[in-house]
């Protein structure tokens, strides 16, 4: 499991009790907002994990760019 969220703190807490359980849990620093952040995201997931079977993307915000 890959977790992206803008803190760490949380969610490497959560990768690590997920890996506590002997399953593989990736943390990664990601602003949701930021392109380059997401595809640093997504490269990330596919070199440490190998795969990518499921993408959810709960991110809140808003971009006063949009219409």
């Amino acid at each position: 499991m890959v977790f992206a969220a803008r803190r760490s703190n949380e969610i490497e807490a959560v990768a690590e009790r997920i890996r506590g359980l002997g399953r593989r849990a990736l943390a990664v620093t990601t602003d949701m907002m930021e392109i380059e952040h997401v595809q640093a995201l997504a490269e990330k997931a596919f070199s440490d994990m190998g795969v990518l079977t499921c993408w959810v993307s709960n991110a809140g915000g808003a971009d006063d760019r949009v219409p």
